[in-house]
């Protein structure tokens, strides 16, 4: 007779990856170890977009400088998706 362990147990989490990894690298799979799908991954890179968004505004209100121009011409606009 054989007993399968087909569901491991699981311990709570009270850490998760780390979102930015150095400057100007992102990782958008922080969910991963906690949950695995299409949908949380999308939500984590959606996640990740705001916060370098965020952080080239923050950039460009802190130097004078205009960062997100050089990455973002007038033409284009952010996406924006409802997950």
């Amino acid at each position: 007779r054989k007993l399968w362990q087909s569901y491991p147990y699981g311990f709570p989490r009270t850490k998760f990856e780390k979102l930015r990894l150095d400057d100007g690298i992102w990782y958008t799979a922080g969910m991963e170890g906690f949950i695995s799908t299409m949908e949380t991954s999308a939500l984590s890179g959606a996640n990740v977009a705001r916060l370098l968004i965020d952080e080239l505004i923050r950039r460009r209100d802190e130097d004078g400088t205009h960062i997100a121009s050089s990455v973002m011409n007038d033409e284009q606009k952010p996406l924006r998706a409802k997950l």
